[in-house]
């Protein structure tokens, strides 16, 4: 029985080996006798793939347009076709008349069988390795976003540290570690400083990890949703294409619910602005048992290097989706209308801070002899703000006593005009500032930008059109002439603080004060 047992097996074993020899031999002699099929089922290939390749590259170029990232895959992908096309094209694709050259003397031309083994073999080996490269190239997304990398003088361009500040922004850090604190308010007249002093709290929120991720966002006069949920969006790299209102909103408010510690800072609210309609949600949900939170610690202003500890926060302790800080000028609007829960006053610089910051503009001429006594009564009639104080310092930096003087008694006898509720001093300083430009051209910008800034930044290249459509320019005949006319000029106002950096690229805007300054004098 064994033995018909083990008679048995070397039969089917010898059976299989022979099967096995059999189909090796077969794809062997495959090679030979059907190397043009599969050389064109590689060139077929290669076809197929350099199409796809299409259908890659054209969005990743689009994408790069744009300034994002392309994924690692994506590229590494594009290079191995182009390796592998091109390898192919010289290897094997090129020597296919090799095949068909007579590999015998005696027999004139027979084909060379060699050669044909060769490119068939390679050929086929070829074609399996570009159908899995072919099947990799399904790319649902080529690109992304890639994470802001902002800068100290981003957000702080601006801001000097004086000493009356310090009260007010240890006030808005406190309210910012506070659990029970998700919508505060800063608040204080216009020219103050406000903005400045929470893009400094903004920065160190940031930097000191208080916050994952910190946007703000300006609402102006007139609130565009759309441009601030597309802010908002921007900020946490989050795209929108051709959704509507609500997908819109949809998307922010899912965004912002998917952050695990956000800070929000809707600068400058003049109505009541409905969050619920930007998509930015709001009032306390339950924290995790294991989240962390840092406890309320003084903030040191001038030697704050490292985060702040972390404390275990009860199990029945509160969270918010995120914390929202708002900046306006009238305080009612922040805690009857928005219900902020803490509201936070800033105030007028201190005499001591308000000189300083106007010798540090003007220079030593401010503490001879001649000038003290000028000086002193310019910074007095300032009171305090900031903004007034640059207007005026830029505009009498580097003039002449009898310049001052001029100055001093414009500035006694302006009439007052009161505008979005501003004091008279205020518009006087915005007056003078605009009155102080030297150049005429100047001035017909300054006016154009006030046109055309309604609450949000205006466009270099729409200035460049308007200037050169209603011949601005004296003597510009070309528009690379205008251009560069149009570049001294705003550079001009900007050196005068009548003009700032846009919040985007080729754009510049008005501080909402000279803003509405400027409207008054276009109209007069």
């Amino acid at each position: 029985m064994a033995e018909e047992i083990a008679i048995s097996t070397a039969a089917g074993l010898a059976s299989n080996a022979t099967e096995s020899v059999y189909d090796l031999l077969k794809q062997q002699i495959s090679y030979v006798f059907k190397y043009q099929s599969y050389i064109n089922d590689l060139k077929k290939q290669v076809e197929d793939l350099r199409n796809k390749r299409e259908t890659v590259e054209k969005p990743v170029e689009s994408a790069e347009r744009q300034g994002k990232e392309i994924y690692k895959a994506v590229k590494k992908w594009l290079s191995d076709v182009d390796e592998f096309t091109e390898r192919v094209e010289k290897a094997i694709i090129e020597d296919e008349d090799e095949a068909n050259k007579g590999g015998c003397f005696k027999l004139g031309s027979c084909p060379n069988l060699i050669q044909r083994y060769k490119l068939g073999k390679q050929a086929m080996k070829a074609t399996m390795d570009g159908a899995d490269l072919l099947g990799k190239g399904n790319f649902s997304c080529v690109s992304y976003r890639p994470a802001l990398q902002r800068t100290e003088s981003m957000y702080v361009r601006d801001y000097e540290a004086f000493d009356s500040r310090e009260q007010a922004f240890q006030e808005i850090m406190e309210a910012l570690q506070d659990v029970n604190l998700n919508m505060i308010g800063v608040y204080g007249m216009g020219g103050v400083g406000k903005t400045t002093l929470v893009k400094k709290v903004a920065w160190e929120a940031k930097k000191n990890k208080l916050f994952d991720e910190v946007v703000i966002a300006e609402a102006t006069q007139t609130p565009d949703y759309k441009k601030i949920q597309e802010k908002v969006a921007y900020e946490l790299g989050l795209e929108f294409r051709q959704e509507g209102e609500y997908q819109r909103t949809d998307l922010v408010r899912d965004k912002i619910k998917k952050q695990k510690n956000l800070l929000i800072i809707l600068d400058n609210i003049w109505t009541k602005l409905d969050l619920d309609k930007i998509g930015i949600p709001f009032g306390g949900v339950g924290r995790e048992k294991d989240e962390k939170i840092r406890p309320c610690t003084k903030v040191d202003l001038d030697a704050i290097e490292t985060p702040l500890g972390d404390v275990e926060r009860e199990k029945d302790e509160k969270i918010r989706p995120c914390t929202i800080l708002l900046t306006s000028r009238n305080r009612d609007l922040l805690s009857k209308d928005m219900k902020t829960q803490k509201d936070i006053f800033i105030g007028p610089l201190s005499n001591g801070d308000a000189w300083n910051m106007f010798c540090k503009i003007v220079g030593d001429a401010a503490e001879s002899s001649d000038f003290r006594p000028v000086a002193d009564e310019i910074v007095k009639k300032c009171g305090g703000l900031p903004v007034a104080i640059s207007l005026i310092a830029n505009a009498l930096k580097n003039g002449s006593l009898h310049a001052w003087d001029d100055a001093l008694a414009q500035l006694k006898r302006s009439n007052p005009r009161h505008i979005l509720g501003m004091n008279e001093t205020l518009y006087s300083m915005t007056e003078l500032s605009y009155e102080f430009l030297k150049n005429e051209e100047a001035k017909s910008l300054f006016l154009l930008c006030a046109l055309y800034n309604v609450g949000d930044s205006v466009f270099i290249d729409d200035l460049l059109k308007y200037s050169m459509g209603w011949n601005l320019f004296e003597d510009v005949y070309t528009l690379e002439e205008g251009r560069n006319r149009l570049h001294r000029l705003i550079d001009h106002l900007k050196a005068s603080s009548l003009l700032l950096d846009g919040t985007y690229d080729n754009t510049v805007k008005m501080h909402d004060i000279i803003h509405a300054v400027a409207v008054s004098i276009a109209s007069c």
